[in-house]
């Protein structure tokens, strides 16, 4: 979204597998979003992210009806004030995993069953 200069500020709050089945592993995840701008947006529509980790792909998350309704100014989100006190919003996203090397994706899901933390990230596409 060049609107927000790429969303260059975008972390992820939470991160979890929870509602994963034999079938498939299923990310849901709360990524909180630095508006720099004056400007609210009401309805973003759906948006959609890649995840990564240690820089190879996992699979791809959506935010439905997603909205940017936090300007620079105001309180953020309560989900995203670790990262700021203003201009944070939180965008609750679902999706499954979809590794493009599956060696790598093993060691993320075996942190997580750990409870360590890796370093997941997620880019807008």
């Amino acid at each position: 979204l060049e609107c927000f200069n790429g969303l260059p500020k975008a972390e992820i709050a939470a991160f979890d597998m929870d509602h994963s089945t034999l079938e498939q592993v299923v990310l849901q995840m709360t990524v909180c979003i630095k508006n720099p701008s004056d400007v609210v947006i009401g309805t973003l529509g759906d948006t959609y992210f890649g995840i990564y980790y240690r820089g190879a792909y996992m699979g791809n998350v959506t935010a439905l009806g997603a909205r940017i309704a936090k300007a620079r100014l105001h309180n953020s989100d309560d989900l995203c004030t670790r990262f700021g006190q203003h201009g944070y919003n939180a965008l609750q996203m679902q999706g499954t995993l979809h590794p493009e090397d599956h060696h790598i994706a093993d060691e993320l899901i075996s942190l997580y069953f750990s409870g360590k933390t890796a370093a997941v990230t997620a880019k807008s596409l």
